[in-house]
């Protein structure tokens, strides 16, 4: 199956499936939308350079957020949300799925 590049996040993730989205276009699908000066899918790259990951994005803090042009307290606290809910996610899927944990 040939993936069709020019497609938007939402519709990617709609034709091909989740799975699919490159972590820029992942990234993008929650953001919704960019800066005055960029779009969302060049804010969403150049985030992702300037942290060096999803988990660094993730995981840093406020200050690091603060040297950002384009991250109000709106983007902050969607990007806080995220994180928060991949790990309640996790968090519950290991007691929930007890093979997930090491076995001893």
């Amino acid at each position: 199956m040939e993936i069709q590049e020019s497609l938007m996040p939402r519709e990617k993730m709609q034709r091909y499936g989740i799975e699919v989205l490159s972590d820029i276009e992942l990234l993008a699908l929650f953001l919704r939308t960019g800066t005055r000066t960029q779009d969302v899918m060049t804010f969403s790259r150049e985030l992702l350079q300037r942290f060096g990951s999803l988990y660094g994005l993730l995981s840093a803090e406020e200050s690091q957020f603060a040297e950002v042009e384009g991250i109000g307290l709106a983007k902050y606290a969607q990007l806080k949300g995220i994180a928060e809910l991949a790990r309640r996610y996790f968090s519950l899927r290991m007691t929930e799925n007890p093979r997930w944990l090491p076995h001893r």
